[in-house]
């Protein structure tokens, strides 16, 4: 029956059509179905300036379900050439139609980089990213690669008043997807890389209390229990951040820190050895008063210890 349906979709389509809503429900047909023998007429679609949004939005959608990749490229290509013609409530929609499968993680950060995310966590870039992160597979080169992206965009762009317990970037929207990417790393190993730990640190601490991934949120520090392998880097990675965030120069107060409002709340028993070892190996006057002032952390509970 399908290509008898699409024989049907070209006739309408080639007729004058008055009533917006008979474009939409072709464009549903060849989006739902999906047929791939009216491709052409979703591209066509997505690319007149001329239609509103959501006509254009069904366009990109279908040609994602139809898997034309070919076609999403040159819909890519007029987006960086010619971004007048796509206004962000369109470009909020397609990190999920066109990565990683059309353009590259450096293409997708320059576009959450340079539109404006929207107004809210449900209608922009916040959404879209939400639902793109289901379909990565953790570990994939795509998902890593947007890992560092996004914990990139967030840090480097923190603002110069922003304070260690509630820290703000220009980018603090993209902070529940990458709660989300962190979270597929942190499943893959109970040694995760120190890169992966630092991205989670950043998501944690920019993330705020938005409504997206705020359950997952909740879960980050059940990755780093004591006695794990990765709660010392954990700690560490809290502690380059903390240093990042405030100007405080005092050790002690560092360390106050990185237990509050971080992924780890207080020392206990299972930090005592490696702090030692820091402390001991410690390459500088500074790093040794730092640790030091740790292990009093550390021992502060030590009389509570079984």
């Amino acid at each position: 029956a399908q290509p008898d349906l699409a024989d049907t979709i070209r006739t309408l389509w080639s007729q004058p059509i008055s009533n917006e809503e008979v474009v939409l429900f072709l464009l549903k047909l060849i989006w739902l179905a999906p047929i791939g023998e009216c491709a052409d007429l979703a591209f066509e679609a997505a690319m007149n300036a001329d239609f509103d949004t959501y006509p254009r939005v069904l366009g990109l959608r279908a040609l994602a379900e139809c898997k034309r990749t070919d076609l999403l490229r040159k819909l890519a290509d007029d987006m960086r050439d010619h971004p007048d013609r796509w206004p962000p409530e369109i470009m909020h929609t397609t990190p999920p139609d066109l990565y990683p499968h059309v353009i590259s993680t450096a293409e997708l950060l320059h576009i959450l980089a340079t539109i404006p995310p929207g107004k809210d966590e449900v209608s922009g870039f916040s959404w879209s990213l939400h639902n793109l992160i289901d379909t990565l597979e953790p570990g994939s080169e795509g998902a890593l690669s947007l890992r560092r992206g996004l914990a990139d965009l967030i840090w480097e762009n923190r603002a110069d008043n922003s304070t260690w317990y509630q820290p703000v970037s220009k980018y603090n929207f993209l902070a529940p997807a990458l709660t989300k990417l962190c979270i597929g790393e942190l499943k893959r190993s109970q040694k995760p890389d120190p890169s992966v730990v630092r991205d989670t640190v950043i998501a944690h601490r920019f993330h705020g209390d938005r409504v997206l991934a705020r359950e997952e949120k909740a879960t980050l520090a059940s990755y780093f229990p004591p006695g794990s392998e990765a709660r010392e880097i954990a700690i560490l990675a809290e502690l380059e951040v903390a240093q990042g965030l405030s100007s405080e120069k005092e050790t002690d107060a560092l360390i106050f820190h990185v237990l509050h409002r971080g992924l780890i709340q207080s020392l206990d028993a299972s930090d005592w050895n490696w702090l030692i070892e820091r402390l001991t190996n410690a390459p500088d006057e500074q790093s040794a008063k730092l640790f030091y002032d740790a292990l009093m952390a550390c021992k502060s509970g030590k009389d509570s210890w079984a």
